[in-house]
């Protein structure tokens, strides 16, 4: 049967993880749910959550309360990076946790930023426990249709999107990790797993909830095969609602002002040529501005601004709305900026 294949080639990523590997980056969701609570798995001992906002503990989309759980039921010691406020998060300062996301990213795009800052915290925390591996339940959403925007596709739309992803995906897990010191591992990358994912069907991947028919779950078919899972039934959440750091995008807004932002979303168009969406956008782009853009004398005495990011600028293919190169001449999501679309003749129908 196909969930009893699921089931094998997932528990087999799992147990050829080293078993010197023994700490999980434990949100609660059904992918480190699976990788904790799989009987025959590999063992752990420690579990790292990120948990921001003072209501975490009563939010049912937050990952705390899942988490906790999980961590209990397999007696992990569970590390909680607690904070209060999501914008303790976004100090500017070099040293701060937002500063060493976008520097290890190259990024200014709210989107990654939301989720790569919790992870950089973890991956902190990590480090300072003197844990030098740890697991991620990363690419499961990838591969197995999780994203709620993909479960409403037509099968064969669906398999495209999962045939590509498997190709070019990457996660900022492991760029934060290499960069800490720390060597992520991430099972649901098993070539056994992908190749596996490959061969499902869109029935296979999408599905109504056993208790409630008007909600459809993606990633159906990790559900059916790991019903001992903690988080089996859990609705998927973005990695930046679990962790708390959603919020972000209104708290900037409510605290900037309004005629300033407009003129220096301006100011920056006309002189960097770089489109501001909003007030979270311009805080994170200042932030790059600043570890990445220079000005230089040279001999004869003029000045050179230049870009220091290994990242192109007007090279071949530029975004349409910052102008970094893009990747791939099939991508039109801009990983610099979040431009979408990051092409003028927009996505492909």
């Amino acid at each position: 049967m196909k969930v009893d294949q699921a089931r094998d080639v997932v528990l087999r990523s799992l147990q050829s993880l080293p078993p010197t590997v023994s700490a999980v980056l434990l949100s609660g969701g059904l992918d480190t749910s699976i990788i904790v609570d799989a009987n025959g798995g590999h063992e752990f001992t420690d579990g790292i959550t990120v948990s921001c906002g003072a209501n975490a503990t009563n939010d049912p989309q937050h990952d705390l309360a899942y988490a906790t759980a999980i961590a209990q039921a397999h007696g992990l010691h569970h590390h909680v990076v607690s904070i209060a406020d999501p914008m303790d998060l976004m100090d500017p300062e070099p040293s701060g946790a937002l500063a060493l996301t976008i520097k290890i990213l190259q990024t200014f795009d709210p989107m990654d930023l939301r989720g790569g800052v919790a992870i950089t915290k973890a991956l902190q925390q990590a480090k300072a426990l003197g844990i030098t591996s740890i697991v991620t339940g990363d690419a499961a959403d990838e591969l197995f249709a999780g994203y709620s925007f993909l479960t409403s596709q037509p099968p064969e739309k669906l398999k495209a999107w999962i045939e590509r992803a498997a190709m070019h995906m990457k996660f900022c897990g492991t760029a934060i990790g290499d960069a800490l010191g720390i060597e992520v591992y991430q099972p649901f990358l098993h070539p056994l797993v992908i190749e596996f994912a490959l061969t499902c069907s869109k029935d296979d991947l999408v599905g109504s909830d056993p208790k409630d028919t008007s909600i459809i779950h993606g990633k159906y078919i990790l559900r059916q095969a790991f019903p001992e899972a903690h988080s089996c039934w859990r609705t998927k959440v973005p990695l930046e609602t679990g962790s708390g750091t959603t919020p972000l995008a209104k708290l900037f807004k409510d605290k900037a002002d309004p005629i300033k932002f407009e003129a220096e979303k301006a100011m920056i168009l006309s002189e960097d040529g770089i489109v501001i969406r909003d007030p979270e956008h311009l805080h994170y782009y200042k932030v790059f501005k600043q570890l990445f853009f220079s000005t230089e004398k040279s001999t004869d005495g003029t000045t050179k601004q230049k870009w220091n990011c290994t990242i192109e600028r007007f090279g071949s293919d530029p975004c349409i709305q910052c102008g970094f190169q893009l990747e791939r001449p099939d991508q039109y999501f801009c990983k610099t900026c979040g431009a979408w679309p990051a092409r003028a003749t927009g996505p492909p129908q």
